[in-house]
């Protein structure tokens, strides 16, 4: 499971505050999940694209990363939906 400190050392910025990623990192398992993308535990695959879209809306921090956003999902879905578990 991605952590906020995950997303702090992802964005290689100082770890002060951790609660201020916590809205996009909400944000970002939040439109996972309502595409259609279960929430992988112990997935590299999976953690590197929820720290990416997280990423994504904490740097533009408004709606304009909405389209951006969409190709990130369609482009990660299907690899995303055949990953599995790591092992």
């Amino acid at each position: 499971m991605v952590l906020a400190s995950d997303l702090w050392e992802y964005l290689r910025e100082p770890a002060d505050d951790e609660s201020k990623l916590k809205p996009y990192l909400t944000a970002a398992l939040s439109k996972a999940r309502a595409a259609g993308i279960p929430q992988y535990e112990n997935n590299a695959l999976y953690d590197m694209f929820i720290l990416n879209l997280a990423s994504l809306y904490y740097e533009s921090r408004n709606m304009s990363a909405e389209p951006q956003a969409q190709r990130m999902i369609d482009n990660f879905t299907l690899s995303l939906r055949h990953a599995g578990e790591d092992g």
